[in-house]
Formats: C-alpha cells, sequence, structure tokens
C-alpha cells in the first residue's frame, strides 16, 4: 500500500481520531528501512518520570497543607523542573487539581 493508502484508511477507521499525515508518513519510512515493531525503543540518557509515587505524594502533601502553593514554588522545593510536563500532570491528572498559579 502507498503512504496516501494507509492514511486514509487509518483515518477512515479512526477519523478525527487518527494520526497526522506527516506521522503515517514517517512510520511508513521507518518500517522501510526495516523497523519492525511499533514499540518505541529504549534512549539513553532519557529523562526519568518525575510522576513517581514518591514525588506524588510528596506533592500532594505540599498542597495539602499549603493550599495557596504555586508550580514555581513547588517545583523549587521539589527539584522537578515546572517547564516540564511532569510537574504539571502530577498535579493535573494524577492528583486531580485543576486550577494551579504557575507563578
Amino acid at each position: 500500500m502507498s503512504t496516501k493508502e494507509i492514511y486514509d484508511d487509518i483515518m477512515f477507521t479512526l477519523g478525527d481520531d487518527g494520526p497526522s499525515y506527516s506521522a503515517v508518513k514517517n512510520w511508513v519510512s521507518e518500517f522501510k528501512r526495516g523497523r519492525s515493531s511499533i514499540v518505541g525503543e529504549r534512549r539513553s540518557g532519557r529523562p526519568k518520570d518525575a510522576a513517581s509515587a514518591e514525588n506524588i505524594q510528596i506533592i500532594n502533601d505540599m498542597l495539602n497543607k499549603y493550599r495557596r502553593l504555586t508550580i514555581k514554588h513547588v517545583a523549587e522545593t521539589t527539584s522537578i523542573n515546572c517547564s516540564t510536563v511532569g510537574l504539571h500532570r502530577i498535579v493535573s491528572e494524577d492528583l486531580g487539581m485543576r486550577k494551579v498559579s504557575t507563578r
């Protein structure tokens, strides 16, 4: 199948939830070069996930004790970089808090 046919088939199946054409084009290129799996390969030096059980508990305790903390203060206290997805993910997804100041 051509890249366009593969993309059209995926879009027919997934609709708006399907990947972009450029993503499909990249996947086709990877498989043509010999890749045989869709599972991401391990990378050396890849950053560790900040959302460890320990970090989640520490942040939860901080925010429960001091409800008016900012993301910046939590980041400085825990040494988790606030510009990374990790801290924002812990607060919004793992702890279910929506309105947290980033200042």
